[in-house]
């Protein structure tokens, strides 16, 4: 049982097809990015068309050059995050990071309190839970309150004034 590789980029099916459509062979489409100043060979196009390989935004803005379309018509129209090519832990923290960017904002509408915002929940791996943000902040206060008062009661029992 073989397993395939995850792409590595969105734009090699789609590039695939418009090049296609237009009737070019890949010989052809690699003339016209070297034409547009990128030393490319026919086997780059076929890793980035087969989504073994990935393609950086100025590569892009030449592959839509050479094929004459508008840059984004090499991108899907609709996609799940999930189809994006990256590893597991790297979709993970965007998924975090966008719902945190939707909870700041409803937040923000809310004119709710900044540190209220941070109320998100995260896994603990180590412990397999879930505590809420807020709640290690609360905790956090917690101990830095203790603390300054153990320093406060010891400078007061060290201080010659605290005889009188």
């Amino acid at each position: 049982m073989t397993q395939t590789k995850p792409a590595r980029n969105v734009v090699g099916r789609i590039l695939s097809r418009v090049r296609s459509e237009k009737g070019w062979s890949q010989e052809t489409l690699t003339a016209k990015c070297q034409l547009a100043g990128w030393d490319i060979s026919r086997g780059i196009i076929v890793s980035i068309e087969g989504g073994l390989r990935k393609v950086e935004d100025w590569q892009i803005l030449i592959l839509a050059k050479a094929l004459e379309v508008h840059p984004g018509k090499l991108f899907p129209e609709r996609f799940d995050l999930a189809d994006l090519p990256m590893p597991p832990e790297e979709t993970q923290r965007i998924r975090r990071e966008m719902m945190d960017n939707v909870r700041w904002n409803k937040a923000k509408e809310e004119g709710t309190d900044s540190r209220a915002i941070h109320a998100a929940t995260y896994t603990n791996e180590k412990k397999n839970t879930t505590t809420s943000h807020a709640l290690i902040l609360e905790k956090k206060k917690e101990r830095i309150k203790a603390s300054i008062g153990k320093k406060v009661i010891a400078k007061k029992s060290s201080s010659p004034l605290a005889d009188n």
